[in-house]
Protein backbone atom coordinates (compact mmCIF):
# COMPACT_ATOMS: atom_id res chain seq x y z
CA UNK A 1 0.00 0.00 0.00
CA UNK A 2 0.82 3.88 -0.48
CA UNK A 3 0.98 6.07 2.26
CA UNK A 4 -0.27 9.27 2.01
CA UNK A 5 1.36 12.81 2.38
CA UNK A 6 -1.75 13.76 4.23
CA UNK A 7 -3.92 11.65 5.91
CA UNK A 8 -7.12 12.56 8.74
CA UNK A 9 -6.50 15.98 7.57
CA UNK A 10 -2.61 15.83 9.34
CA UNK A 11 0.34 16.18 7.29
CA UNK A 12 2.75 13.20 7.39
CA UNK A 13 6.14 14.32 9.41
CA UNK A 14 8.15 11.18 10.16
CA UNK A 15 8.66 7.36 8.92
CA UNK A 16 10.58 5.24 11.32
CA UNK A 17 11.91 1.97 10.55
CA UNK A 18 11.82 -0.46 13.44
CA UNK A 19 13.19 -3.35 12.24
CA UNK A 20 15.50 -4.18 9.18
CA UNK A 21 13.88 -5.03 5.86
CA UNK A 22 10.37 -2.83 6.97
CA UNK A 23 9.06 -5.34 8.81
CA UNK A 24 8.13 -2.92 11.29
CA UNK A 25 7.96 0.89 10.42
CA UNK A 26 5.59 3.53 11.46
CA UNK A 27 3.79 6.86 10.61
CA UNK A 28 3.30 9.88 12.17
CA UNK A 29 0.91 12.76 10.80
CA UNK A 30 0.65 15.68 12.83
CA UNK A 31 -1.07 19.74 12.74
CA UNK A 32 1.85 22.08 13.02
CA UNK A 33 1.66 22.94 16.90
CA UNK A 34 1.05 18.77 17.66
CA UNK A 35 -2.42 19.58 19.27
CA UNK A 36 -3.72 16.42 17.74
CA UNK A 37 -1.17 12.93 16.07
CA UNK A 38 -2.04 10.52 13.98
CA UNK A 39 0.02 7.30 13.81
CA UNK A 40 -0.06 4.35 11.54
CA UNK A 41 2.34 1.34 12.36
CA UNK A 42 2.81 -1.69 10.03
CA UNK A 43 4.39 -5.25 11.72
CA UNK A 44 4.66 -8.60 11.08
CA UNK A 45 2.10 -10.76 12.97
CA UNK A 46 4.60 -13.45 13.83
CA UNK A 47 2.89 -14.91 16.81
CA UNK A 48 -0.30 -14.39 18.85
CA UNK A 49 -3.71 -12.55 16.49
CA UNK A 50 -5.51 -8.92 16.60
CA UNK A 51 -6.81 -9.44 20.59
CA UNK A 52 -3.11 -9.90 21.86
CA UNK A 53 -1.58 -6.81 20.21
CA UNK A 54 -4.31 -5.09 20.84
CA UNK A 55 -4.29 -5.32 24.81
CA UNK A 56 -0.38 -4.80 24.61
CA UNK A 57 -0.89 -1.57 22.82
CA UNK A 58 -3.81 -0.61 25.51
CA UNK A 59 -0.90 -1.85 28.32
CA UNK A 60 1.23 0.44 26.54
CA UNK A 61 -0.67 3.64 26.59
CA UNK A 62 -1.60 2.79 30.43
CA UNK A 63 1.90 2.63 31.44
CA UNK A 64 2.55 5.97 29.85
CA UNK A 65 3.81 8.20 32.42
CA UNK A 66 2.49 11.41 30.62
CA UNK A 67 -1.42 10.35 30.36
CA UNK A 68 -1.66 10.22 33.76
CA UNK A 69 -4.46 7.57 34.57
CA UNK A 70 -6.46 6.65 30.86
CA UNK A 71 -9.86 6.18 31.46
CA UNK A 72 -11.39 4.16 28.65
CA UNK A 73 -14.87 5.28 27.40
CA UNK A 74 -16.96 2.02 27.16
CA UNK A 75 -15.11 -0.91 25.76
CA UNK A 76 -13.06 -2.37 23.36
CA UNK A 77 -14.76 -3.01 20.31
CA UNK A 78 -14.61 -4.98 16.99
CA UNK A 79 -15.00 -3.32 13.86
CA UNK A 80 -14.87 -3.77 10.27
CA UNK A 81 -11.93 -2.40 9.02
CA UNK A 82 -10.96 -1.03 4.80
CA UNK A 83 -10.91 -4.43 2.20
CA UNK A 84 -13.01 -6.71 4.38
CA UNK A 85 -16.29 -8.29 5.08
CA UNK A 86 -16.62 -8.50 9.03
CA UNK A 87 -15.59 -7.65 12.26
CA UNK A 88 -11.88 -8.44 12.34
CA UNK A 89 -9.90 -5.45 13.72
CA UNK A 90 -10.28 -4.10 17.36
CA UNK A 91 -10.51 -0.40 18.66
CA UNK A 92 -10.54 1.29 22.16
CA UNK A 93 -10.78 5.20 23.13
CA UNK A 94 -10.05 6.71 26.39
CA UNK A 95 -10.39 9.97 28.68
CA UNK A 96 -6.92 11.27 29.67
CA UNK A 97 -6.18 13.33 32.77
CA UNK A 98 -5.77 17.16 33.12
CA UNK A 99 -2.04 16.84 33.75
CA UNK A 100 -1.78 15.05 29.93
CA UNK A 101 -0.56 16.55 26.76
CA UNK A 102 -4.15 15.41 24.94
CA UNK A 103 -7.99 15.35 26.19
CA UNK A 104 -8.10 11.92 24.70
CA UNK A 105 -6.47 9.26 22.83
CA UNK A 106 -7.53 6.07 20.61
CA UNK A 107 -5.90 2.58 19.30
CA UNK A 108 -7.59 0.94 16.50
CA UNK A 109 -5.91 -2.27 15.25
CA UNK A 110 -5.92 -5.23 12.80
CA UNK A 111 -4.66 -7.75 10.56
CA UNK A 112 -3.65 -7.56 6.53
CA UNK A 113 -2.33 -10.72 5.17
CA UNK A 114 0.39 -11.82 7.70
CA UNK A 115 0.63 -8.26 9.04
CA UNK A 116 -0.89 -6.08 11.81
CA UNK A 117 -1.78 -2.85 11.24
CA UNK A 118 -2.05 -0.41 14.23
CA UNK A 119 -3.36 3.29 14.47
CA UNK A 120 -3.04 5.89 17.07
CA UNK A 121 -4.67 8.82 17.40
CA UNK A 122 -4.32 11.73 19.89
CA UNK A 123 -5.97 15.13 20.05
CA UNK A 124 -5.84 18.12 22.80
CA UNK A 125 -9.36 19.43 21.86
CA UNK A 126 -11.70 16.51 20.81
CA UNK A 127 -13.90 14.92 23.12
CA UNK A 128 -13.68 10.72 23.20
CA UNK A 129 -16.53 10.37 20.94
CA UNK A 130 -15.35 13.19 18.48
CA UNK A 131 -12.10 11.48 18.33
CA UNK A 132 -13.29 7.97 17.69
CA UNK A 133 -15.28 9.53 14.50
CA UNK A 134 -12.06 10.91 13.33
CA UNK A 135 -9.97 7.70 13.88
CA UNK A 136 -12.86 5.77 12.59
CA UNK A 137 -12.66 8.42 9.27
CA UNK A 138 -9.02 8.08 8.97
CA UNK A 139 -8.70 4.45 8.81
CA UNK A 140 -11.50 4.70 6.31
CA UNK A 141 -9.23 6.65 4.13
CA UNK A 142 -7.02 3.86 3.66
CA UNK A 143 -6.46 2.10 0.41
CA UNK A 144 -6.11 -1.29 1.97
CA UNK A 145 -6.11 -4.82 -0.56
CA UNK A 146 -9.08 -6.73 0.10
CA UNK A 147 -8.43 -9.36 3.39
CA UNK A 148 -9.93 -12.49 4.77
CA UNK A 149 -9.45 -12.16 8.81
CA UNK A 150 -11.21 -13.87 11.69
CA UNK A 151 -13.83 -11.98 13.75
CA UNK A 152 -11.77 -10.44 16.52
CA UNK A 153 -12.90 -11.17 20.01
CA UNK A 154 -11.21 -8.61 22.95
CA UNK A 155 -9.38 -10.72 25.36
CA UNK A 156 -10.82 -11.79 28.56
CA UNK A 157 -9.32 -12.79 32.23
CA UNK A 158 -8.75 -16.52 32.01
CA UNK A 159 -10.76 -18.86 34.54
CA UNK A 160 -7.69 -19.52 36.21
CA UNK A 161 -3.44 -19.47 35.73
CA UNK A 162 -1.22 -22.26 34.78
CA UNK A 163 0.37 -23.80 37.54
CA UNK A 164 3.99 -25.53 36.75
CA UNK A 165 5.92 -28.22 38.21
CA UNK A 166 9.51 -26.77 39.78
CA UNK A 167 10.94 -30.41 38.89
CA UNK A 168 11.00 -28.73 34.89
CA UNK A 169 14.59 -30.06 33.87
CA UNK A 170 15.77 -29.45 29.78
CA UNK A 171 14.36 -32.71 27.73
CA UNK A 172 17.17 -34.94 26.37
CA UNK A 173 19.17 -33.57 23.94
CA UNK A 174 17.80 -34.55 20.47
CA UNK A 175 18.88 -33.07 16.72
CA UNK A 176 16.28 -34.54 15.24
CA UNK A 177 13.71 -33.71 17.48
CA UNK A 178 15.48 -30.12 17.19
CA UNK A 179 15.00 -30.24 13.17
CA UNK A 180 11.08 -31.31 13.55
CA UNK A 181 10.79 -28.91 15.75
CA UNK A 182 12.39 -25.86 13.75
CA UNK A 183 10.19 -27.41 10.08
CA UNK A 184 6.80 -27.19 12.94
CA UNK A 185 7.64 -23.05 13.68
CA UNK A 186 7.65 -22.71 9.89
CA UNK A 187 4.80 -24.60 8.81
CA UNK A 188 2.82 -22.45 11.57
CA UNK A 189 4.41 -19.07 10.65
CA UNK A 190 3.55 -20.12 6.65
CA UNK A 191 0.06 -21.04 7.64
CA UNK A 192 -0.32 -17.92 9.41
CA UNK A 193 0.58 -15.93 6.05
CA UNK A 194 -2.14 -17.51 4.20
CA UNK A 195 -5.47 -15.61 4.21
CA UNK A 196 -8.42 -18.57 4.42
CA UNK A 197 -11.83 -18.16 3.35
CA UNK A 198 -13.57 -16.94 6.06
CA UNK A 199 -17.52 -16.59 6.49
CA UNK A 200 -18.82 -13.61 8.92
CA UNK A 201 -19.54 -15.98 11.44
CA UNK A 202 -15.59 -17.19 11.70
CA UNK A 203 -14.35 -16.49 14.94
CA UNK A 204 -11.19 -16.80 15.87
CA UNK A 205 -9.77 -17.70 19.10
CA UNK A 206 -10.72 -16.50 22.52
CA UNK A 207 -7.63 -15.15 23.94
CA UNK A 208 -7.26 -14.72 27.93
CA UNK A 209 -4.76 -13.58 30.05
CA UNK A 210 -3.44 -15.41 32.40
CA UNK A 211 -0.91 -13.29 34.17
CA UNK A 212 0.93 -10.33 33.88
CA UNK A 213 4.90 -10.52 34.93
CA UNK A 214 5.01 -6.28 35.11
CA UNK A 215 5.22 -3.42 32.36
CA UNK A 216 3.66 -4.93 29.06
CA UNK A 217 4.52 -8.53 29.30
CA UNK A 218 2.05 -10.40 29.76
CA UNK A 219 0.84 -13.97 28.91
CA UNK A 220 -1.80 -15.01 26.91
CA UNK A 221 -3.17 -18.56 25.93
CA UNK A 222 -5.64 -19.34 23.11
CA UNK A 223 -9.30 -21.08 24.14
CA UNK A 224 -8.11 -21.38 27.30
CA UNK A 225 -4.80 -24.06 26.78
CA UNK A 226 -3.10 -25.97 29.37
CA UNK A 227 -0.12 -27.05 27.31
CA UNK A 228 1.43 -23.57 26.18
CA UNK A 229 1.24 -20.22 26.31
CA UNK A 230 2.24 -17.00 24.56
CA UNK A 231 4.19 -14.47 26.30
CA UNK A 232 4.14 -11.02 24.31
CA UNK A 233 6.90 -8.77 25.23
CA UNK A 234 5.90 -5.22 24.22
CA UNK A 235 3.61 -3.84 21.60
CA UNK A 236 4.88 -4.53 18.52
CA UNK A 237 4.92 -8.07 17.79
CA UNK A 238 7.80 -9.91 19.41
CA UNK A 239 6.76 -12.37 21.59
CA UNK A 240 7.92 -16.09 23.40
CA UNK A 241 5.74 -19.43 22.56
CA UNK A 242 5.73 -22.00 24.79
CA UNK A 243 3.98 -24.80 23.05
CA UNK A 244 3.66 -28.73 22.86
CA UNK A 245 5.80 -30.26 20.71
CA UNK A 246 3.52 -32.72 18.86
CA UNK A 247 5.99 -33.60 15.68
CA UNK A 248 9.20 -35.42 17.87
CA UNK A 249 6.97 -38.48 18.18
CA UNK A 250 7.68 -39.68 15.11
CA UNK A 251 10.97 -40.40 15.61
CA UNK A 252 9.91 -43.11 18.55
CA UNK A 253 10.26 -46.62 18.00
CA UNK A 254 6.94 -47.87 16.38
CA UNK A 255 4.34 -48.86 19.54
CA UNK A 256 6.54 -46.42 22.42
CA UNK A 257 4.87 -43.72 23.67
CA UNK A 258 6.92 -40.25 23.07
CA UNK A 259 8.76 -38.60 25.87
CA UNK A 260 6.67 -35.13 26.43
CA UNK A 261 8.85 -32.26 25.01
CA UNK A 262 7.65 -28.87 25.56
CA UNK A 263 9.64 -25.93 22.84
CA UNK A 264 10.43 -22.75 23.11
CA UNK A 265 10.67 -19.98 20.48
CA UNK A 266 11.32 -16.35 20.35
CA UNK A 267 9.85 -14.63 17.52
CA UNK A 268 10.88 -11.17 16.14
CA UNK A 269 9.77 -9.57 12.48
CA UNK A 270 12.49 -11.87 10.77
CA UNK A 271 14.06 -14.91 12.98
CA UNK A 272 12.14 -17.49 15.43
CA UNK A 273 15.15 -18.76 17.60
CA UNK A 274 14.20 -21.89 19.54
CA UNK A 275 16.01 -22.79 22.94
CA UNK A 276 16.49 -25.73 24.39
CA UNK A 277 13.18 -27.83 24.65
CA UNK A 278 11.43 -28.55 28.46
CA UNK A 279 10.52 -32.30 29.62
CA UNK A 280 6.81 -30.44 31.25
CA UNK A 281 5.70 -27.14 30.56
CA UNK A 282 7.89 -24.29 31.43
CA UNK A 283 7.28 -21.16 33.91
CA UNK A 284 8.06 -18.00 32.17
CA UNK A 285 11.25 -17.71 35.12
CA UNK A 286 12.44 -20.95 33.68
CA UNK A 287 11.66 -19.77 30.13
CA UNK A 288 13.81 -16.57 30.82
CA UNK A 289 16.14 -18.57 32.30
CA UNK A 290 16.85 -20.84 29.49
CA UNK A 291 16.82 -17.64 27.36
CA UNK A 292 19.47 -15.65 29.34
CA UNK A 293 21.82 -18.42 29.07
CA UNK A 294 21.49 -18.55 25.48
CA UNK A 295 20.88 -22.07 25.15
CA UNK A 296 19.88 -22.13 21.54
CA UNK A 297 18.92 -25.21 19.61
CA UNK A 298 18.03 -23.80 15.92
CA UNK A 299 17.15 -20.41 14.24
CA UNK A 300 14.32 -20.35 11.77
CA UNK A 301 14.40 -16.92 8.87
CA UNK A 302 10.69 -16.68 8.26
CA UNK A 303 10.95 -14.22 5.87
CA UNK A 304 11.82 -13.79 1.95
CA UNK A 305 11.64 -16.79 -0.18
CA UNK A 306 14.53 -18.37 1.33
CA UNK A 307 12.94 -19.87 4.63
CA UNK A 308 16.77 -21.37 6.31
CA UNK A 309 16.55 -23.69 9.63
CA UNK A 310 19.78 -23.99 11.11
CA UNK A 311 20.15 -26.65 13.62
CA UNK A 312 22.79 -25.87 16.68
CA UNK A 313 25.06 -28.94 17.59
CA UNK A 314 25.01 -30.27 21.05
CA UNK A 315 27.81 -29.29 23.16
CA UNK A 316 30.33 -32.39 23.86
CA UNK A 317 30.90 -33.58 27.15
Amino acid sequence: MVVPAKWGGLSREEAIAFADDFLNVGFQFETPDTDELLSLYFFRQTSGAVPVWMAQAQAAITARGNFGIPEIVGSTEAFVPPGQSHASGLKAVFRLGAEAPFRSTGLALFALDGWLVKVRASSARRTPAELEQWMQAAISELDLPTANSPVAMPVIECSAPLSFDNAVQDAPEDIGANLLGGLMNDLLLQQEDKPETLSEKTAGAQWCIDSTLGGVQTIYRADEQTDGYLLALGDSGVAVQVYRDTLSGLLSEPGSAAAPRFDIALHNAKVSTQFAPQDRLPSPQRVAEVINARRIVSRTTTWGDKRDIEITAPAEE
